[in-house]
């Protein structure tokens, strides 16, 4: 343990003194790691009248990538945490500034090993999504199929490993002084986190993964999964065949929707892949809940 904290020494004072900055001084006292605290400004703390659920969720917007997806994790754990941090945690969002796109070029083009316009026929600068972990851009392959191509953040590795690394330290240094944490067994949760955490940063993982639902999913009229385009695709690049679609969260009966048919069928599409094809998806690192999909569908 403590060679990580030498090995990540400034990362550690980022995360302790962001602890501190939003009230849980104590636990970093708890903890013996005050040290490691930067000296705070003295001025009137902003987050003194914010209630802890509130804090804890600013605290993990604030650390980034990794300390959001664990948050979205946690927010689906309602049987290890209590209902008000459950409900502060779901208004996590990982939604962040999109990166250049001359980053984005010179990944394509250092991972598929061409010039950007000899791989796509057309090919959007600005991406329609931008999220914690990755990007994505509208394109057009040379074929014509119009697709949507995910490209990685620049450094997301580095960052996501050195951050597991030191809650791995931080965890397990709770559990051996602080009695609550060791009853919710906090280590062997975050375990499977970490492991979700990092198949969702290889693309190759989640290629996969959608090929395989796309073949069990063949007879099924509910259920559309988009093709995978190989060539085009690496560890970090996916290309995806595009395909028009609402958010099943923002569909309305007053658009035309039935919504406890929309929720059957989505129900039982999620549960066939668990239940029948024995294939277990870690959609827990996308912070979606069924339970809460289920309840604005009104089930």
């Amino acid at each position: 343990m403590i060679k990580k904290r030498i090995r990540y020494i400034q990362r550690y004072q980022d995360i302790l003194t962001a602890l501190f900055h939003y009230g849980f001084g104590h636990l970093v006292r708890d903890l013996g790691l005050l040290d490691f605290v930067r000296t705070p400004k003295k001025k009137k703390d902003p987050n003194y009248y914010r209630s802890t659920a509130e804090r804890l969720r600013l605290l993990l917007e604030e650390l980034g990538p990794t300390f959001i997806k664990l948050g979205q994790v946690a927010s689906t754990r309602s049987d290890i945490f209590p209902d008000y941090l459950i409900n502060e945690l779901s208004r996590l969002q990982d939604h962040v500034p999109p990166f250049p796109f001359k980053e984005v070029k010179s990944i394509i083009e250092e991972d598929l090993r061409a010039p950007l316009l000899d791989i796509f026929k057309q090919f959007e600068e600005e991406p329609i999504a931008a999220a914690s972990i990755g990007q994505v851009h509208k394109a057009v392959l040379p074929t014509g199929e119009k697709v949507v191509v995910k490209v990685r953040r620049p450094h997301i590795e580095k960052l996501v490993l050195t951050d597991l690394a030191i809650l791995e330290d931080l965890i397990g240094l709770a559990e051996e002084r602080l009695i609550w944490a060791k009853r919710f067994n906090l280590l062997d949760v975050f375990h499977e986190f970490a492991e979700a955490l990092k198949l969702e940063m290889n693309y190759r993982e989640e290629a996969q993964n959608t090929e395989r639902i796309l073949r069990q999913s063949e007879d099924d009229q509910y259920v559309e999964v988009p093709e995978i385009y190989k060539d085009f695709s690496t560890k970090r690049i996916i290309t995806i065949a595009f395909v028009e679609g609402t958010k099943i969260t923002s569909i309305k009966e007053e658009d035309g929707y039935n919504l406890s048919q929309v929720a059957e069928h989505f129900a039982k599409g999620l549960f066939s892949k668990f239940l029948f094809t024995g294939f277990s998806m870690a959609i827990h690192t996308q912070g979606i809940s069924l339970s809460k999909v289920m309840a604005k569908l009104r089930l």
